[in-house]
């Protein structure tokens, strides 16, 4: 498939399995029955409890209209590599590779892009926002820690939403200290008790829908460029 088929809605939804990069990563594509913007969640492993994250946040993001692009940063190899989970500027060039990918399959029709990033690939998704201000239009940080430099957070543009549980104390100092950095629209939302990622998690639940909320404000009214 060269491009979305953006002429009319669709009557039933697309999912697709795709290779990204040279490397290259796996991932997968959904696309709701009417499509109103994709958003990339990004996987390290595809294997860990965080792939079924993903999986659930996909099909919610699916009810809200937006379409998912589901990548694994990480190479089967490179997730056997100690240190290449917490790279976060690899990480990082991964997920732009991702973003590129999304405005080259959809150039015909423009559709606004958004990132979720939960653990080890919130900082990492922050920081591509930064790089990718004309196509990134909205973000999510799911229970990560972000450490990165104040100039990188000042060249954020895109609304930024981070999400901290309650019980985790230095996840949730990181996601203050960031709130106070960015100079974008930005808020934090605190989960009550654990951030758990299992399935039928209250927490789970919760920020799904804070997410898909996050994204129907901020990403429907944007422009891509």
């Amino acid at each position: 498939m060269v491009g979305f088929d953006l002429s009319q809605n669709r009557l039933t939804a697309h999912v697709e399995t795709v290779l990204i990069g040279a490397q290259p990563l796996h991932a997968e594509l959904t696309l709701p029955n009417e499509l109103r913007g994709m958003v990339l969640l990004t996987d390290i492993n595809a294997f860990d409890q965080h792939a079924f994250q993903n999986q659930f946040f996909a099909s919610v993001l699916g009810n809200f209209g937006f379409g998912t692009l589901r990548l694994n940063l990480l190479t089967e190899f490179e997730t056997m590599q100690e240190g290449t989970a917490c790279d976060v500027p690899l990480l990082c060039a991964r997920v732009i590779e991702g973003v590129v990918w999304l405005v080259s399959r959809c150039r015909m029709h423009p559709l606004p892009t958004g990132l979720i990033g939960s653990h080890s690939a919130a900082a990492a998704v922050l920081m591509a926002a930064a790089y990718e201000t004309e196509h990134v239009c909205a973000v999510v940080s799911l229970g990560g820690k972000l450490d990165l430099e104040g100039p990188q957070f000042a060249r954020v543009r895109a609304p930024t939403l981070l999400i901290a549980a309650s019980d985790d104390l230095e996840v949730l100092a990181s996601n203050r200290s960031a709130l106070n950095s960015l100079t974008c629209t930005r808020k934090l939302e605190v989960v009550p008790h654990s951030f758990a990622l299992t399935e039928g998690s209250k927490a789970l639940d919760v920020a799904a829908g804070m997410s898909g909320h996050w994204f129907e404000k901020y990403l429907i009214d944007s422009t891509p460029a």
